[in-house]
């Protein structure tokens, strides 16, 4: 177990080249899980962006554009020099050459993570899809989940009620 942490590590460290791995598990819509070539698990955070929560307005759809972006048994990417504190991997997935992170964010699917990401290209992105109205940005109540995770803890119907007004 050290030493495929200590592997894992050094690969992170050392990523000029993209971490492949195939998809067995998205949990929301900026976590996914890869399984690696040497049959080990990777779950990867995705850098930049901040998705909805599960438990908050627009988290199963962000979650279902995820895994229909990298469906299971699917083949991905990873782009990763680092780890959050919770011992994920931070990175931008591909698929198909394309970056799912930057993705999500276009369809409005997650926000900028601007406490991390000041990236111009995504920055332009977040607002074109707020200019469209898409995925979150169709709620002009839209709260962002770093809001949303230091709320008290209520029911979900209450919450759901609060961020729409309903």
């Amino acid at each position: 177990m050290k030493a495929a942490a200590l592997l894992l590590a050094l690969t992170l460290a050392a990523c000029a080249d993209p971490i492949r791995g195939t998809v067995v598990d998205c949990h929301d819509g900026d976590t996914i899980k890869v399984r690696l070539a040497d049959r080990t698990f990777l779950k990867v955070r995705l850098q930049s962006i901040d998705a909805p929560e599960i438990k908050q307005l627009g988290g199963i759809e962000s979650r279902d554009t995820l895994r229909r972006l990298a469906p299971l048994n699917q083949p991905v990417f990873v782009e990763s020099t680092q780890r959050d504190k919770y011992g994920r991997a931070l990175g931008t997935l591909f698929r198909n050459g394309q970056n799912l992170n930057l993705t999500l964010v276009r369809s409005g699917q997650a926000w900028v993570y601007r406490k991390y990401c000041s990236d111009p290209v995504y920055l332009h992105a977040e607002a074109q899809a707020q200019k469209e109205h898409l995925g979150i940005w169709k709620n002009p109540s839209a709260m962002a989940p770093w809001i949303f995770r230091h709320l008290p803890k209520r029911p979900v119907d209450k919450l759901v009620s609060v961020q729409t007004g309903r």
